[in-house]
């Protein structure tokens, strides 16, 4: 395992806990190597390969004697993760896509038990093969937040056109909105294109299915690409709209820099926030009955009440008192 270390690393692997504490960021890869051949061309017809292409060919060749292109499977690393007694974020496939369809049943299920075996931890994964997470719909451990990559502009050795962006990316959307009850994510870095209209649209048809946006930058060596202003705008608009904290990876260059995450709760309770003026006994009686984690945004320390806190609160009456201009969830 490799740990992430501020202020360089993979940022989002610093997961924010509830109460405003950060927990310390991994990467883990069991599975290595990744079939996709993802590279997104830049306005200068400069191609941005994979980084973790650039990784293997690079630093950690040594790694990757058959090259990045190749299914490696290290079962040495599995129990890694349970030497960790601090909480961590653990990316699980920073060098691979533990989804991907080279990767064999028995090797995923191994990686999931790990997981089950360290409730602790928040692992994090990522895939541009999304279909293959629906094979372990019904396996995959409450604390694995599922995430998806925004389609390259190369793939699988050939350019991928617009209209072919378009689907995966529908396609990724309709897999997450059929994994409820779990923090599903979306990668869009680099944002290449204007992705809100299309969020748009897979909400209008299946509902919400996104609980975190990353977002950030094309890297080509040194070289950094920005998107376009207005894809960022519309982002974000779209964000506020549904309530969807949004994370700035270090390489994009905005204002004013957003690292939020969502609210969750690793123990499995219903992970919905609401937003009110003040703690009213009614509101905290019945979020207690359904076992919904409340936060009050009015108190600068962020507090979360959890069912049980709520129900030594106790009482009858009052009413919900929305804060003006954030989102409120009735329960």
């Amino acid at each position: 395992m490799n740990r992430q270390n501020p202020p360089d690393g993979i940022e989002w692997t610093r997961v924010r806990n509830p109460d405003g504490s950060v927990r310390p960021g991994y990467t883990w890869n069991p599975v290595a190597g990744c079939f996709h051949g993802c590279a997104w061309e830049m306005p200068d017809l400069v191609m941005a390969e994979c980084y973790a292409k650039g990784v293997a060919e690079g630093l950690a060749n040594a790694a990757y004697p058959e090259g990045f292109d190749h299914h490696y499977w290290h079962p040495d690393r599995l129990d890694e993760p349970l030497s960790l007694k601090q909480p961590a974020g653990i990316f699980c496939d920073s060098m691979s896509d533990l989804f991907g369809h080279w990767v064999p049943e028995d090797q995923v299920r191994q990686v999931l038990d790990v997981m089950r075996r360290t409730p602790r931890h928040v692992y994090l994964s990522l895939t541009k093969h999304a279909p293959g997470l629906l094979k372990y719909a019904g396996d995959l451990p409450d604390n694995l937040w599922a995430g998806v990559s925004l389609p390259p502009t190369h793939m699988w050795g050939r350019r991928t056109s617009e209209g072919q962006q378009y689907r995966l990316l529908g396609r990724a959307l309709a897999v997450l909105a059929r994994l409820e009850g779990r923090i599903r994510w979306l990668s869009l870095e680099p944002l290449c294109f204007d992705t809100a209209p299309l969020l748009a649209q897979a909400f209008a048809q299946h509902g919400p299915m996104l609980e975190w946006l990353v977002v950030g930058a094309a890297s080509a060596g040194r070289r950094k690409y920005q998107p376009e202003r207005a894809w960022v705008e519309s982002l974000h608009a779209f964000a506020h709209e549904h309530d969807i904290p949004v994370f700035h990876k270090g390489n994009l260059l905005w204002p004013r820099r957003r690292a939020d995450f969502p609210t969750w709760q690793a123990s499995g309770q219903k992970r919905v926030t609401i937003y009110t003026t003040r703690v009213d006994k009614w509101c905290a009686r019945e979020c207690a009955a359904q076992g919904i984690v409340y936060l009050d945004v009015t108190r600068k320390s962020g507090d979360q009440y959890t069912p049980e806190a709520l129900r030594a609160v106790g009482g009858s009456g009052g009413h919900f008192a929305p804060t003006d201009g954030l989102p409120h969830h009735p329960v």
